[in-house]
């Protein structure tokens, strides 16, 4: 069975023009040009494109444990380190739960 992670709501930011966005920038770090991603059906700003290495590094989740989909396309746990989320990109991230 597969679960969705959910995006921490304690980790809420304001961007432009009054909307909500959770921001995946690091802890103190404040950034001038924001790039949006939806990750899992929510905004975040994030200051620089990031492999989906970086991005689950940034979330606190273990690589091993999860799927990852980013513009509807199945990236490889191989490719984690080197491929890259853009600005507009649109990423899931599914964790596996096992269970009877």
């Amino acid at each position: 069975m597969r679960e969705p992670i959910e995006p921490d709501p304690g980790n809420a930011g304001v961007g432009k023009g009054g909307k909500e966005f959770l921001s995946l920038l690091p802890q103190g770090k404040q950034a001038f040009c924001f790039m949006k991603i939806r990750l899992n059906g929510q905004d975040y700003n994030i200051e620089e494109e990031l492999s989906v290495e970086e991005l689950l590094r940034r979330l606190s989740i273990l690589p091993e444990r999860v799927a990852v989909e980013v513009n509807l396309q199945v990236i490889r746990k191989a490719d984690f380190k080197c491929f890259k989320i853009k600005d507009g990109d649109v990423v899931e991230i599914v964790n596996f739960v096992g269970g009877g």
